[in-house]
């Protein structure tokens, strides 16, 4: 073998510490991109734990609206209701006040009726 030869150990040995190099940045890459997403989890918890209060404090508020909002509807159902048994006591009385103009408007004919009978000269007997 002459020196300046290069031996098939020494291909293998190049490419082997190819290999490992390969192999030790993608190990660091990997390690890297692993701290980077356990620094955004972190990110992420700290900001969910932060949160937690204020959210807790909306769905409060957001309860209370609800509460508030079936306290209206109910109380404008109870309006709604006296409104509807009122109109339909003046319906009632409506009716009963158009019965007896009818009434009076029957008598009043009727009266008239009379009145021009007996009124007109020679219709009573006499």
């Amino acid at each position: 073998m002459l020196p300046n030869a290069i031996s098939e150990a020494d291909i293998h040995r190049a490419r082997a510490e190819t290999l490992v190099e390969i192999l030790w940045t993608s190990f660091l890459q990997r390690n890297t991109t692993a701290e980077r997403v356990d620094r955004q989890f972190a990110t992420l918890n700290t900001k969910f734990v932060e949160a937690a209060p204020l959210a807790a404090e909306q769905s409060e508020k957001i309860d209370k609206l609800i509460a508030q909002g079936e306290t209206q509807r109910r109380e404008q159902t109870e309006r709604i209701a006296e409104q509807t048994k009122s109109i339909v006591e003046q319906t009632k009385s409506i009716a009963e006040l158009t019965s007896m103009i009818k009434d009076l408007r029957a008598r009043v004919s009727e009266h008239l009726m009379q009145a021009v009978f007996f009124t007109r000269p020679g219709i009573i007997a006499g």
